[in-house]
Order: C-alpha cells, then structure tokens, then sequence
C-alpha cells in the first residue's frame, strides 16, 4: 500500500532573520495594485521580495492595510460534525473505527513498524508497514 499527503506551499515569511509566518501563498499570487501587504502576528507588512526557488517571503514594517488569508479544505471549511470530531480526539476521546479497519492505524512508520516487528510470527512477511 503506498499513501500520499499533499499540503499547500509554505512560505516563511522573515524580516531580518526573525521568522513572522506563513500565509497562505494565495496571499503572494493574487494581483495586486501598488504594494503587496500582508497581516501577519497582529501587524502589517510590506512585502519587499519573494524568493520563489527558496520559498522564502521577506518584508518590512508597515503602518497598516495587511491582508490575511487561510487555506481551508472545500468551499464551505470543514463540515460541523467533522469539526467537533476533530475537537474531541484533540481533548482525549477515542475516534470510533468503521468494521473491517480495527487492525489499522494512520500515525506514521514508526508506530506501525514496531507492532509489525514485534508480531513478526503472526505477521504476512511479504506485506511491508
């Protein structure tokens, strides 16, 4: 079984060598007149120069007018119900599993690598983790 995540691009946002953010790089895109402003830490930003190979954003103080963006899944964001499913495993309960996905998990190589190994007598030799 292979498995792929994809995420958005990220691009630090710096002024010196202090690290402001990453916004959405929507926010970097868009076409704009005049300057490019971003809001990121409660503060405005003028945007001085994008290194689009580096994938790095440098910018300057400014006096106000940033622009603020977050990627979210979908038109609408997440629906309420996964919402509060998100919610509650973050505050400890147990998600419930669908029949047929009790022996699975999706936290990483490492976790499911050790059971394997530990399993090895029960486990299919040809299947890897």
């Amino acid at each position: 079984m292979t498995e792929m995540f994809t995420a958005p691009l990220q691009f630090p946002v710096l002024h010196g060598r202090c690290a402001i953010g990453r916004p959405d790089p929507a926010l970097l895109t868009e076409k704009i007149e005049g300057y490019r402003l971003l809001l990121s830490g409660g503060r405005s930003w003028k945007v001085g120069w994008i290194g689009w190979k580096r994938r790095r954003c440098f910018v300057e103080e400014a006096t106000g007018g940033g622009k603020a963006r977050w990627h979210t899944p979908g038109l609408g964001g997440a629906s309420p119900e996964l919402s509060r499913a998100v919610r509650d495993v973050l505050l400890g309960s147990d998600p419930p599993r669908p029949s047929g996905e009790a022996g699975r998990t999706w936290t990483g190589h490492r976790a499911n690598a050790t059971p394997a190994s530990a399993l090895s007598d029960l486990t299919d030799a040809r299947q890897r983790v």
